[in-house]
Order: C-alpha cells, then structure tokens, then sequence
C-alpha cells in the first residue's frame, strides 16, 4: 500500500494505491467491478466467500466525500485499487460526486 498527497491549486487529493500480486480480475469483468453484487467469480476463486458489495460501498462512500475509487488490473499478475479523496470536504460551492 502507498500513499502520495497531490496538490494542485487549489484543491489538494489524498490519494491511497492498493496492490497486490493476486489472481487479477479478467478484462471482461472490470466494467462489473463496482456494481452491486458484481462480484467475479472464476474457477481459481469460487471458493471464496462474498456478496460483491464491498467494492460498490466503498466507491459510493468515497465519492460522498468528492473523491473517487478506480482499479487496475491483470488477470494473473494482480491489481490495484487507487482511492483519491478531496484533502476539503465537499462544501454547498463543490459538490460530491453521487
């Protein structure tokens, strides 16, 4: 796990990158990663145990707080999900993202 702040005039991002070296996601799949119960289930992981909600709760909090949550993948290498956050709480003038 790494983290950078970002800063560009004049609003600051906090931005967390989380890798691993896993199974990856097929390329086919990543456009259902964030959705509910988008979970993919493949041979090598079918075994493990989930709803496919985490990730949608998670890209739903982040955006109320104005930032998002991204991922990058490939399949057998492993994959990283990058969250960026407004350092500013969203205000009336600058809304979150929903």
């Amino acid at each position: 796990m790494t983290g950078v702040q970002t800063c560009a005039l004049p609003i600051c991002d906090i931005v967390v990158d989380v890798a691993d070296q896993g199974l990856g996601i097929p390329a086919v799949a990543m456009d259902r990663l964030f959705t509910r119960f988008g979970r993919v289930v493949t041979r090598e992981n079918e075994e493990i145990e989930g709803t496919g909600l985490g990730l949608y709760l998670c890209r739903e909090m982040v955006r109320r707080l104005g930032g998002d949550v991204t991922a990058s993948s490939t399949e057998g290498q492993g994959s990283t999900f990058t969250v960026t956050i407004p350092a500013q709480p969203p205000t009336p003038n600058r809304r979150a993202r929903v």
